[in-house]
Formats: C-alpha cells, structure tokens, sequence
C-alpha cells in the first residue's frame, strides 16, 4: 500500500500495529503458582506440570 497522505499512513501504521499485537506469542519469563486470576471468558487454561501454565489451547470466549 502506497501512500503519501499522513492520515492515511498513521491508519495503516494502526491497523499493523493490532495486527501485531493480536498475533503476537506469550512467552513468559516467570511464573507463580502463588498468584492464579480467574474469568469465565478464559476456556482451557490449564497449569503443566510444576505449575507452569498452559497456553496451547487457551481462548477467550467473546463478551
């Protein structure tokens, strides 16, 4: 897409910047077993072993 107009450029950047995020992988660098926050949106989430969290078939159910 090729453009020269600003407002156009700032909402292409936009659209690409939630495409990125929205895609983007969930690697954590830490985890605690301590601390657990619950929301019946989140489905399959589940804790591995050494309570580690699993994410591979996590999704979250639409308001």
């Amino acid at each position: 897409m090729a453009t020269t107009g600003r407002g156009e450029r700032k909402q292409a950047f936009a659209k690409l910047q939630r495409f990125v995020v929205e895609q983007a992988l969930h690697l954590p660098q830490y985890t605690s077993s301590a601390m657990s926050i619950e929301t019946p949106r989140v489905k399959d989430f589940v804790f591995g072993v050494l309570h580690s969290p699993k994410f591979h078939r996590v999704w979250l159910e639409e308001a």
